[in-house]
């Protein structure tokens, strides 16, 4: 090859073959005349639209038939038409008659026989819309001329890519000075021989963030300068080179190189998207094999043949294999049900092989021979058969919901050891669980026929003093006379605790179990009963009787009432309330509620012929919070004698006691307290989401309450940002996720009597979804009254709406009234996020309006307690959040819970049994779950493994129901062409393997150094890097390829050799700074004279990003938050659909086939429906309105902002700070003399705030500024 041809490839665009392989007679490279369609585009023509074309149309509009002058077999005939006119106009779906004629929209109806199917519609459509991209669409001089079969020609076997590796010897050049590397020979020659200079050498600063970003993804930071400049020996660039290999970031920046290849993502493609939930497996082993330099041959004899492989091996070995195999396993899946389409799988695996592994594109030879390479259908059926042999794990679909298949992480028959030990284990554990509950009901029965005495005095020995756990002075005795004679808390018992007349401070007492606090028990509700008798009533002095509910021992005081011979008193904060006069004998019962929040107590006094209500009563000043104890003494009462008291009936608890009478009943007004409203209350109270988490995942702001099965929940987002968590929380507002058969729900209490209008919106927030249900309903004094119901699908909303002749805009309400406003899950509960806006505005009076989000936002900004929350009318306990069964609590009104009954010392015993077998119960049934939930005692792999050997039959024109010959597996002809034995005992993917990573086989080593060349340089040699056919581009250093290829292979497969080497080369090292002559000449950089400027990949922009704001998470990504596989339920019109972030190396994002995440997409991040064999940059509006609006890019120039002040002193300081973390470089003298004069003007219109505050706005409208700038974004 002479230097002349070299020259000749710019100065007139024309390529002369080298080595004798070949001559093109037209442009640059055939290629060029598809160029305008992606290979994804071609792929996508070649696998759905001409099997459909040929199938469903061709044999009426083909070659040999022309039914009205129209055939579909070339993309010239389509655009012409036929006797009706064009039949598409590329881009335009509904311009184009073939869409009308297929969808039954116009007189000609195609197929006349049987509609195409809305699948195979949808597909023409999409293909329509693509531009119509057809294989050759600009000129057809590379088509082959196959006549009569396939064979293949003498220049077939001559073409350049099928040629063995030559042995090069690096040209002589006369520039020997810049050379660093044999490799730079190759690309000097052509610059010398078109009369031009390389470029020279970048800077440190430069290089160094070049190749820092290369290799590692994220910019160097000021401390990784500052050692490189430093260092002046001649092995410092070496020593930085070593540095990164070492790096584990290594291995995720290009380990994400290959995943685009492969097009790995985190669900299957099918309808549904059914996430997968292993996949994330494969992705890691990838970056795994990256870090520790797996020989590539290995790498990709691993995908391959891993489990194969892996036969005989043990424990990590072992399942790295297995997980090796993801390669074949993430295919995509197609259709409603993946498995009858699995046929469509197959044939993606085999695009991926040829693209990946050899450069081939041999989907083209599915339905035909290959129409430009010597590939015919049967090397395509060949190699189908081999994974046709192969059983792949399944994922799920929206026929089939669970995954199955997948593959064990240890060897089967540990696997099936350890299957045998988990069933026996669970059926073991069921049974205990069994035996446990049956225990529990015949305790729990006895403790029932126990618990009908009145407040444990009837476990007490008659006439004896009260023992353990009471607490009582000599001489209270337990009686008969005693006996209170009402039942309305406790069924009819027989004795009571008698206090004797007299002086002394005759007490009794009761600890209050459990503990009761402030911070977890909003209310608690008492019940006594008391009398005075006549019992020393001749020595009647003003002594009386104290009622103490607080802390033990007495020096701290919630509470305290008092009887004497007079009055029952209340103390209101540090004075007593004459409540009642009292009658000697009479008994009374008092019943009061304490608010443990608002520290107040309200109650009635009753007797069956009067009731007296007191309210609104202030706790005592000394309380700390704690109630544990309840005792009747004297203490603090002036001496004197007190006439003898009998109490019964001691019940203490968090749910209300029946009333012993109504006012209205006792013949007085009502007032008395709402039983039914005070009862619903309590039941809020034992359901209340009392699980809070504050800053959900450091998200400052973002406040959870849930139950301590985490669902259900409800999030309020008190930010001014929308945050992701799975799905999406609006700023300042509030979202609900029911549990799996519970509904989240929100009580509004109303604080006064009139008319509300009631309005509100629900909406799906994360629509991967099934659909929800939402109920509003109206717990009054008469009782529960349904209002309204709805439900919600997935990616809707809904408005709150009356039902029948419910009038929300005009509701009436008491004071104490509830409204309950709840989602529940409808099929599956997963993905159920719904965000809840809820207003009630009052109709007359003060107008007021109680609005959800506003009111609990306000609440949390002001310091509130959370769970109920306070209005912003100053209402306390206004907003509760609770959990609703399906019965939406009609019920609960007639409900009475279960009071504290103490039990004698001999029947102790039984109630500790009780509680021991509870507990045993619980961790029982804890156990059941947590082995449910695993699934399988062994962890599993998305991976394949070895199925029945089969040789698969060819599918003529591409269609799976018309099956034509069989094939022998085997390897392509114009390869080798090597059988499958016929009694060979596996699929043939070990073979495969061998024949692909044979050095004989040319393609290997020249298409992964290509795409090294490609990764490190921005553009590859041969252009075209996953097609190394007719159809690609030819390479613009063909010798430098084979020279790259044969040290690859003379370093054992080395991908860390291949990048010393090519670092360490004058080429790689040069500046991007290039002569006009030599721009103008050479635009697209064929000849390598100066090193190309690119933008940083997607997640290399997010990465940097998390960087320089000191927010990157360095750990290893693992599995994603899917929902529990229980929930799957995902659908054609309710795909899965999520989007997980994190602050992890974007690499561990969660991709999905049909939605990509937000980020990546805006960006130019790979399709992971096809390979992605190099990125294409947009330059887009939305890429700079995300700049602007994106809340994840203002978070990181705040907290970048954030570090540069308050880690630095100086304005001056932290601008060079800054620019050093974002540039790798310091700012010029004009660069700052420009940024501090934005500095201030900017503090000066600042005037709103000061101090930090200030600062850190400016500093984070500076960040903005470099940050989004093109500097930041492009790597030279």
């Amino acid at each position: 090859m002479t230097m002349k041809w070299l020259s000749t490839i710019v100065l007139t665009g024309w390529v002369l073959a080298g080595w004798n392989m070949f001559v093109a007679a037209g442009p640059v490279a055939a290629a060029e005349t598809t160029a305008r369609f992606s290979e994804s585009q071609l792929a996508f023509f070649e696998n759905r639209i001409r099997p459909l074309l040929a199938n469903r149309c061709q044999n009426c509009h083909g070659p040999n038939k022309r039914e009205s002058g129209f055939r579909v077999d070339t993309r010239g005939a389509m655009l012409s038409g036929g006797d009706s006119g064009p039949a598409i106009v590329p881009g335009k779906p509904t311009e184009s008659l073939l869409l009308d004629v297929v969808n039954y929209r116009s007189d000609i109806k195609m197929p006349p026989e049987k509609k195409l199917s809305p699948e195979e519609i949808a597909t023409l459509t999409e293909w329509v819309q693509q531009g119509a991209p057809w294989p050759g669409a600009a000129g057809d001089s590379q088509i082959r001329k196959d006549r009569g079969g396939f064979s293949i020609s003498e220049a077939d076997r001559s073409f350049w890519s099928l040629q063995p590796l030559q042995h090069t010897v690096p040209p002589t050049v006369r520039q020997t000075d810049w050379l660093n590397a044999p490799l730079d020979q190759f690309v000097l020659a052509p610059l010398e021989a078109a009369g031009f200079a390389p470029s020279a050498a970048a800077d440190k600063r430069t290089l160094l963030r070049r190749v820092t970003l290369d290799l590692t993804g994220l910019p160097p930071q000021p401390g990784e300068i500052e050692q490189f400049l430093s260092d002046d020996s001649p092995t410092a660039y070496a020593k930085v080179i070593d540095r990164l290999l070492s790096s584990p970031h290594y291995g995720e920046r290009w380990g994400r190189h290959w995943l685009d290849v492969v097009r790995y993502a985190d669900t299957a493609g099918e309808t549904g998207d059914y996430p997968v939930r292993e996949a994330y497996l494969y992705r890691n082993w990838v970056i795994a094999a990256f870090n520790r330099d797996l020989p590539y041959d290995q790498f990709v004899r691993q995908q391959l043949a891993g489990d194969i492989m892996s036969r005989g091996k043990t424990g990590q070995e072992y399942s790295d294999l297995i997980k090796a195999t993801g390669y074949i396993a993430i295919s995509r899946r197609f259709g409603f049900d993946s498995e009858n389409y699995h046929y469509l799988t197959i044939q993606d695996t085999i695009d991926t092989v040829g693209q990946s592994l050899m450069g081939l594109s041999l989907g083209c030879a599915r339905c035909h021979h290959h129409k430009y390479d010597p590939v015919s259908i049967q090397d395509y059926y060949a190699l189908y058969g081999i994974f046709q042999s192969t059983r792949y794990a399944f994922p799920g679909s929206e026929q089939k919901k669970r995954p199955y298949d997948m593959v064990p992480a240890i060897p089967e028959a540990e696997a099936r050891d350890k299957k045998a030990m988990y069933d026996t284990e669970l059926a073991r554990s069921e049974q205990v669980v069994k035996e446990l509950a049956a225990r529990q009901a015949t305790l729990q029965s006895r403790l029932d026929k126990i618990s009908r005495g009145d407040g444990g005095f009837e476990f007490q020995a008659l006439g004896a003093a009260p023992a353990n756990p009471w607490t009582r002075h000599d001489g209270v005795r337990v009686t008969a006379a005693a006996q209170s004679p009402y039942q309305h808390v406790y069924g009819k018992g027989t004795r009571g605790i008698h206090l004797p007349a007299g002086g002394h401070n005759f007490n009794f007492g009761k600890a209050v179990i459990p503990v009761r606090k402030d911070s977890q028990t909003a209310r608690l509700y008492f019940n006594i009963d008391f009398r005075n008798t006549v019992e020393g009533k001749e020595n009647e002095g003003d002594g009386g009787y104290r009622f103490y509910l607080g802390r033990g021992p007495g020096n701290s005081a919630a509470v305290e009432m008092s009887a004497n011979r007079h009055h029952f008193t209340v103390k209101d904060r540090d004075r007593w309330k004459i409540i009642q006069p009292l009658e000697y004998g009479q008994w009374y019962n008092l019943q009061v509620v304490l608010d443990l929040q608002q520290r107040i107590y309200s109650g009635t006094l009753s007797t069956p012929e009067r009731v007296v209500p007191f309210r609104d009563i202030r706790f005592t000043a000394d309380w700390d919070g704690t109630i544990d104890k309840f005792f009747v003494d004297s203490y603090g009462f002036p001496g004197g004698n007190k006439p003898a008291h009998e109490f019964d009936n001691l019940a203490i608890g968090i749910m209300p006691f029946e009333p012993l009478v109504t006012a209205s009943q006792a013949g007085g007004k009502e007032t008395g307290t709402v039983r039914a409203l005070d009862i619903f209350v309590a039941q809020i109270e034992t359901r209340r989401l009392d699980q809070p988490v504050v800053d959900l995942g450091g998200r400052q702001g973002v406040h959870v309450w849930r139950t301590a099965h985490q669902l259900p929940s409800l999030v309020v987002n008190a930010t001014e940002q929308a945050v992701q968590i799975p799905g999406v929380v609006p700023a300042r507002s509030v979202a609900v996720h029911p549990g799996e058969k519970t509904a989240a729900a929100i009580a509004w209490r109303s604080p006064f009597a009139g008319r509300v209008q009631v309005t509100g919106r629900i909406s799906d927030q994360h629509n991967c979804g099934d659909s929800v249900l939402w109920t509003l309903d109206h717990q009054a004094a008469r009782g529960f009254r349904a209002l309204a119901q709805g439900d919600v699908t997935t990616g809707q909303a809904g408005q709150l709406v009356g039902g029948g002749s419910v009038d929300l805009g005009k509701l009436k309400v008491q004071q104490g009234d509830l409204l309950q406003l709840a989602v529940f899950p409808k099929a599956h509960y997963g993905c159920d996020l719904t965000g809840i806006e809820w207003e009630i505005r009052e109709l007359d009076g003060r107008q007021r309006v109680w609005n959800l989000a506003r009111d609990i936002v306000s609440d949390l900004h002001q310091g509130g307690r959370g769970n109920p929350h306070s209005d912003s009318h100053g209402n306390a306990a206004t907003w509760y959040f609770y959990e609703l069964s399906a019965d939406r609590g009609a019920s609960w009104s007639s409900q009475r819970n279960r009071f504290d009954v103490v039990i004698s010392d001999a029947d102790r015993n039984l109630q500790q049994q009780l509680t021991a077998v509870n507990a045993e119960h619980q961790q029982a049934t804890a156990h059941v779950a947590a082995l449910r939930s695993r699934e399988l005692p062994y962890q599993v792999i998305y991976a394949v493994r070895e199925g029945e050997p089969v040789n698969a039959q060819i599918h003529r024109r591409g269609d799976f129901k018309r099956l034509g010959d069989v094939v022998q597996r085997r390897f392509p002809r114009v390869l080798g062409g090597a059988d499958v034995p016929a009694d060979y005992p596996g699929s043939g993917r070990a073979l495969l393997a061998d024949w692909i990573l044979d050095t004989a086989n040319p393609l290997t080593a020249r298409v992964i150094v290509n795409r090294l060349w490609q990764w490190h340089f921005g553009r590859a040699l041969v252009r075209t890097p996953n097609d190394f056919g007719r159809r690609g581009q030819l390479p613009t250093h063909p010798e430098l390829l084979d020279f790259l290829a044969q040290r690859f292979l003379q370093h054992g497969w080395s991908m860390k050799a291949m990048h010393r080497m090519i670092l360490q080369s004058a080429a790689y090292q040069s500046s991007g700074r290039a002569t006009d002559r030599l721009l103008r000449t050479d635009p697209e950089n064929r000849l390598l004279g100066r090193f190309g400027r690119r933008r940083l990949d997607a997640e290399m922009i997010r990465d940097a990003l998390l960087v320089v704001a000191g927010n990157l998470d360095k750990s290893t990504g693992g599995e994603h938050p899917f929902p529990d596989v229980n929930s799957w339920g995902f659908s054609q019109h309710a795909p899965f659909k999520a989007v997980y972030d994190h602050d992890q190396r974007s690499v561990y994002l969660m991709v999905q086939r049909q939605h990509k995440h937000p980020f990546l997409s805006l960006f130019d991040g790979p399709d992971p429906n096809a390979s992605t064999p190099q990125r294409v940059n947009t330059t887009v509006p939305t890429q700079a309105l995300y700049m602007l609006n994106s809340p994840f890019f203002h978070r990181q120039c705040e907290d970048f902002a954030r570090r540069l002040y308050r880690d630095h002193t100086t304005d001056q300081k932290r601008l060079e700070v800054a620019y050093e973390m974002a540039y790798g470089r310091l700012p010029a003298s004009a660069e700052l003399a420009s940024a501090q004069q934005f500095l201030r003007q900017y503090r000066k219109q600042l005037t709103d705030v000061d101090g930090e505050t200030r600062e850190l706005r400016l500093w984070s409208a500076y960040a903005r500024i470099l940050l989004a700038s093109n500097e930041f974004l492009y790597v030279d």
